[in-house]
């Protein structure tokens, strides 16, 4: 009995026991959280899977987000990379063309080596033979027949194999017998249009070819500057008013930030600048209305434009790069570096009479290229009428023998004379378009000469203006 009694004592104290510690544990949430981390308690191995899959997601989030940062870091340094290196080669290999072995026709069994571009003007070549001056000085009437290129000719039928083609490989191709047929001019079998030099007697003739089948060439030769001898000695200032006649009012994209014009052979062209929308354009001359435009690429900034025979000559801003296209289908036809004063392009026009190209950049100075080489052969300073540099020479045109200048700012147009710097003629051009009428429209500074097919007319123009003038200065001759 007593040991049952003793018995019983032992067991109910061991439930004592065991429920104190179980009230003990419920009421400790510190023991508790210390149970469930050694693995002890109801529902603990769900908790603790369910932590390590949070644990998991986070480190997914964590991997994905610095996978995702380590790819635009090495995105944006490629780019880095890829740029410098571009403004470094001074971005001249984007445009030369391959140097590409001359195939010419299997038929005629040529072995052609390869060859390359010398000279960077893209028409670089003798427009006459020496047989065909001789014929001319003594019958001038005595010329080849049918002596134009033929613009369906096309070698192997490469597309690109045209007459121009022909022109620049010249010396490799042209004494293939179908090759001289159907590019007479390309290969300097025309006798090409008579001109007089401007101080010289008939006997001193220039030839220049017809370069551009079926087009009148009026615009590559020099016209007879005497008649202009009163009008060069006429002096003009700002302080003479208004000395301009507004003959007609054109349309004009007003998206265009105009750099520069050009006409030649019935054609109205245009440089559109602006980073990633730079532009070469071919206008209507009669409404002013966009027909084609070519694209420059974003990281280049045209300027001036000016034609040279068959070709278009473009300059850009900073990149001291320019370009030639062919005058009909703006197709780019080569590249060539340039140097300035400031190492910059603003405007450029041609000197058909000096056959020079004639380049401002910005400062007081006009630069003088021989259109052969497209490298600088002279450059002369200009000060204005009151003495003063004229700095910020902008785009410029040739006309009547002399340089008409835009100046970046400034609502005048300075008459220069090539030979000497010296400025005969101030235009004051504020009365145009003023500038506090335009600027209700977003329109920028007057800038954009350009002659047009009457002698006496000039096409005038601004960045991003929406309207173009047919202009006649005054006095008229």
């Amino acid at each position: 009995m007593d040991e049952e009694i003793e018995m019983n004592d032992l067991l109910g104290h061991a439930e004592e026991i065991v429920s104190s510690s179980s009230v003990e544990n419920d009421q400790d949430p510190r023991r508790q959280e210390q149970d469930q981390d050694k693995g002890i308690g109801p529902g603990v191995g769900l908790g603790k899977q369910q932590r390590r899959k949070d644990r998991r997601q986070m480190n997914c989030c964590l991997i994905l987000v610095i996978t995702i940062l380590l790819m635009g870091t090495v995105f944006y340094l490629a780019n880095r990379i890829y740029f410098a290196r571009a403004q470094m080669d001074g971005l001249l290999e984007t445009y030369e063309k391959d140097k590409k072995q001359v195939n010419v026709d299997a038929e005629h069994d040529i072995d052609v080596e390869s060859t390359e571009i010398v000279d960077n003007n893209y028409y670089n070549f003798n427009a006459t033979n020496a047989q065909n001056e001789a014929l001319v000085a003594e019958d001038p009437s005595k010329q080849p027949d049918n002596c134009i290129d033929d613009p369906d000719f096309r070698l192997r039928n490469n597309p690109k194999r045209n007459c121009d083609w022909v022109a620049q490989n010249h010396n490799k191709v042209c004494s293939r017998q179908r090759v001289k047929q159907n590019c007479p001019v390309a290969c300097g079998d025309c006798v090409g249009v008579r001109v007089k030099s401007e101080g010289k007697n008939n006997e001193n003739t220039k030839i220049q070819s017809t370069i551009v089948a079926g087009i009148d060439d009026q615009d590559t030769y020099c016209e007879d500057l005497s008649q202009y001898k009163e009008w060069h000695e006429i002096r003009i200032s700002k302080d003479d008013g208004k000395m301009f006649n507004v003959v007609k009012q054109m349309t004009h994209d007003k998206g265009s930030f105009t750099q520069g014009l050009t006409y030649a052979r019935g054609t109205l062209f245009e440089s559109a600048g602006l980073y990633g929308k730079s532009t070469v354009r071919i206008l209507d001359s009669e409404t002013g209305s966009v027909e084609k435009i070519v694209s420059l690429i974003p990281k280049l900034f045209a300027e001036g434009i000016a034609y040279y025979k068959d070709s278009l000559v473009q300059i850009t801003w900073k990149s001291q790069l320019g370009f030639l296209y062919n005058i009909k289908t703006l197709e780019e036809t080569s590249s060539f570096k340039f140097e300035t004063t400031l190492n910059e392009g603003w405007g450029i026009t041609w000197d058909r009479c000096k056959d020079e190209l004639i380049v401002t950049d910005g400062s007081e100075n006009l630069h003088f290229w021989d259109p052969r080489t497209l490298k600088e052969i002279r450059r002369i300073s200009v000060n204005r009428m009151d003495g003063l540099r004229a700095l910020e020479l902008n785009e410029i045109e040739f006309w009547r023998g002399r340089v008409l200048a835009n100046v970046w700012f400034e609502d005048v147009v300075l008459v220069i004379d090539p030979e000497t710097g010296t400025v005969e003629k101030e235009y004051d051009f504020s009365e145009l378009w003023p500038k506090l009428e335009r600027k209700k429209f977003g329109a920028d500074v007057l800038n954009g000469i350009s002659i047009s097919g009457d002698p006496d007319i000039l096409y005038f123009t601004g960045k991003l203006w929406d309207r173009m003038f047919k202009i006649q200065l005054l006095p008229g001759l």
